[in-house]
C-alpha cells in the first residue's frame, strides 16, 4: 500500500507524473499529494522513487493483505 507522508510532502507533484497507474492526486484543500485510487496501485515503487522529499511510503500490503512477488 502507497501512503504519503504529509509532513515531508511539499507538493511538487513529481510523484503523480511518476505513477503509471494515476493513482495520486493532489488535494484541493490540503494542496498535497494525496492516494485518490489506492486499488489501482501496482506497487511499483516509482512514486517513492522519484519523490526528492522522501514523502512516499510503500508497505507489501494491499487491501490488508501482504503482497508477495515471485520473479
Amino acid at each position: 500500500m502507497i501512503k504519503v507522508i504529509n509532513d515531508k510532502c511539499k507538493a511538487c507533484g513529481e510523484c503523480i507524473l511518476a505513477c503509471p497507474c494515476d493513482v495520486l492526486r493532489m488535494d484541493k484543500e490540503t494542496g498535497l499529494a494525496t492516494v485518490k485510487y489506492p486499488d489501482d496501485c501496482q506497487l511499483c515503487n516509482l512514486c517513492v522513487y522519484y519523490c526528492p522529499y522522501d514523502a512516499m511510503e510503500l508497505t507489501a500490503e494491499k487491501n490488508g493483505k501482504l503482497v508477495l512477488s515471485w520473479s
